[in-house]
C-alpha cells in the first residue's frame, strides 16, 4: 500500500521547530500498517522555491527516503473539471495534480491538511481516502485496534502537584509562556482533567471560576464585562485520534453550567497549526474572537446564556428548545455505551468502557440507520432508547440535539468518508449496513450529545405512560409532547438546559 504525503506534511515532518506535534505519531502508525511513504515530484518543486537556504537543503537532503513520483499522470476530466471550479491559486493547482494521483489509483491514501483537497475529494466520491494527520489517527485507532501498542486511560482528575513538567508535553507551553513554570507550581494543589499517565501526558485542562470585582482585566481589549466567568487556563492536547478536544469542551460547558457562570473565555498564541486547530474547534461551539491580552494572545469568549440557536445549534449547546418535536431513537446495548459511555447502566461493567475512542469522546457523533419513518430535523430533540431484547431490560437514557440528515450518496467512499469517524459502528458493519440496498442508502443523522438521564425510565414503564412499545420496530418515533412531559418529570431531567 502507498501513503501519498501533501507538501504541508512534509513540512511538518522535515522542519527542525515541531508544527504539529502529532506527526511523529502518523509517521509511526504509517510504518505500522506497511505503508510505502511517497512524495510527488511537484512537492520537491516547492520545497526548491524556499528562500531560506539552509532549510531548503535540509529538507532537500531528506527526501532519499521517500519514494518518488517523478512523473505525473495525465489529468482525468473530472478532476480537472472540479479543479476549475475550486482552485484560486498556483498552490490549489498543484494540489489538483496532487490528488489526481489518487484519484486514479496510483496511490491507495493521501495523507494532507489543506481543506480544499478534503473538499476536492469529497466531490471526486474519495473522501475516505483522503485523511488530515488527526483523522488518518482516528481512523487507525478505531479500524485497527488490534495493532495498537498501547491503551490510553480515559480523562480523569490529578492534582497538578502529581503531574511532572519535565516530560515533552509542557515543552511549547513554557517556551511561549515564560511565566508557567512559577504559575504551575503556584498551584500545586489545583486539580485538573489529563489524559495519560503522569509522567506521560497526551491532555490536559485546567478551569478556574472568576467572581466578579475580584479580577484584573487591565490587559485584555476591549475590556471585559465584569461577571461570572469560567477561565480555561490551559487547554492542550496531543490529538492522537481520541476527540479528546471535544471531551474537554463538554467537560467544560458542563462545568459552567453547575458554577452558573455568564461566560466561559480562553487565551490563545495563534501562532501553529495545532492551536488554530483550537481555535477553529471552540469557533465551531459558539466563542468569538473578543480581542487581545497583552501583545500575542487572543481572547476568544462565549455567552452562556441560556439560548438556542436554529441554524447552528451547536453555537448555543448544551441547550436545546422545549418546543421542538421530539424522537425516541432506538440504539442496540452492542453499541450503545461505545457511543454514549457517561449512559453506562447498572448491569455493565465499567471496566470493559475505560479505552478512549473518538466516537465515544465526540460531543457531535453520528447515528447510522435504515429506518424510513421519520425524518429528524435541525434542532429536534432525540431520546435514545438502549434496547436490551426485553421491555424491562431497555430503558432511554441520553439526550440529543440533531444538526442534520443526510440519506443521499453517491457512493459507498462517500458514506464511509462522512460516518467513519463519529459513528461506533466499523467499517465493516458500516459496509454490511450499506450492502443490505445500495439503492437506497442508508440515513446518516448528525447530532449532539448533550446529556445522560441520570434517572433511566424502561420501556415497560414507558408503555405505562402510553407509549406504544409496538412502534419501536421503526427505530425512529416521534413522540407526543404530553409524553415528553411526563419523561422529563419522572426521569427528573434537568430544566437547565431546556430553552422555553
Amino acid at each position: 500500500m502507498k501513503a501519498l504525503l501533501d507538501t504541508n506534511i512534509i513540512i511538518h515532518r522535515e522542519t527542525s521547530r515541531v508544527l504539529n506535534e502529532n506527526i511523529g505519531i502518523l509517521f509511526f502508525w504509517l510504518d505500522k500498517l506497511g505503508y510505502k511513504k511517497c512524495i510527488h515530484n511537484l512537492t520537491i518543486q516547492e520545497i526548491n522555491k524556499y528562500e531560506d537556504e539552509n532549510v531548503r537543503k535540509t529538507m532537500l537532503a531528506k527526501m532519499a527516503s521517500y519514494e518518488v513520483l517523478q512523473l505525473s499522470l495525465p489529468l482525468d476530466a473530472q478532476v480537472e473539471k472540479i479543479g476549475r471550479e475550486i482552485d484560486v491559486t498556483d498552490n490549489d493547482i498543484i494540489d489538483t495534480r496532487i490528488l489526481n494521483e489518487l484519484y486514479c489509483g496510483r496511490v491507495d491514501l493521501l495523507i494532507s491538511e489543506d481543506k480544499k483537497i478534503y473538499k476536492k475529494a469529497e466531490q471526486l466520491g474519495v473522501g475516505n481516502k483522503v485523511k488530515s494527520i488527526d483523522a488518518f489517527l482516528e481512523w487507525v485507532l478505531t479500524e485497527n485496534p488490534g495493532l495498537q501498542d498501547y491503551k490510553v486511560k480515559n480523562i480523569r482528575i490529578e492534582k497538578f502537584g502529581n503531574i511532572t513538567l519535565d516530560q515533552p508535553f509542557f515543552d511549547s507551553l513554557k517556551r511561549d509562556y515564560p511565566e508557567f513554570v512559577d504559575w504551575y507550581q503556584g498551584h500545586y494543589d489545583r486539580e485538573a482533567y489529563v489524559c495519560g499517565e503522569n509522567k506521560d501526558i497526551k491532555a490536559f485542562l485546567s478551569l478556574k471560576t472568576e467572581f466578579p470585582h475580584t479580577e484584573n482585566y487591565s490587559d485584555v481589549v476591549p475590556k471585559f464585562v465584569d461577571n461570572k466567568k469560567l477561565k480555561i487556563c490551559t487547554f492542550k492536547v496531543v490529538a492522537n485520534g481520541y476527540k479528546i478536544g471535544e471531551r474537554f469542551l463538554k467537560i467544560a460547558f458542563d462545568y459552567a453550567i453547575r458554577n452558573k457562570v455568564d461566560e466561559i473565555y480562553l487565551t490563545v498564541i495563534p501562532e501553529d497549526e495545532a492551536r488554530e486547530a483550537l481555535i477553529s474547534l471552540i469557533k465551531e461551539y459558539g466563542f468569538e474572537f473578543w480581542g487581545k491580552k497583552g501583545e500575542k494572545e487572543e481572547v476568544y469568549l462565549r455567552s452562556m446564556k441560556k439560548e438556542f440557536n436554529e441554524t447552528s445549534p451547536e453555537r448555543t449547546y448544551p441547550y436545546y428548545k422545549k418546543d421542538k418535536s421530539v424522537y425516541l431513537v432506538t440504539i442496540n446495548e452492542k453499541y450503545h455505551t461505545s457511543l454514549f459511555p457517561d449512559s453506562i447502566v447498572r448491569t455493565e461493567n465499567p471496566n470493559n468502557y475505560i479505552e478512549n475512542k473518538s466516537y465515544a469522546n465526540a460531543i457531535r457523533k453520528y447515528y447510522l440507520t435504515r429506518a424510513f419513518s421519520e425524518r429528524p430535523q435541525k434542532g429536534d430533540i432525540l431520546i435514545f432508547c438502549r434496547t436490551a431484547g426485553s421491555r424491562y431490560k431497555s430503558a432511554i437514557t441520553t439526550i440529543g440535539i440533531v444538526c442534520g440528515l443526510k440519506d443521499r450518496f453517491r457512493s459507498f467512499d462517500e458514506f464511509a468518508a462522512m460516518c467513519s469517524r463519529r459513528s461506533a459502528l466499523t467499517e465493516k458493519e458500516r459496509r454490511e449496513l450499506w450492502d443490505k440496498n445500495p439503492y437506497y442508502p442508508p440515513k446518516v443523522i448528525d447530532f449532539l450529545y448533550v446529556e445522560s438521564i441520570k434517572k433511566k425510565i424502561i420501556v415497560d414503564r414507558l408503555s405505562q405512560l402510553g407509549f406504544d412499545t409496538d412502534l419501536m420496530k421503526y427505530g425512529i418515533i416521534k413522540m407526543a409532547p404530553n409524553l415528553v412531559e411526563q419523561i422529563i418529570k419522572e426521569a427528573e431531567i434537568s430544566t437547565d438546559l431546556i430553552v422555553r
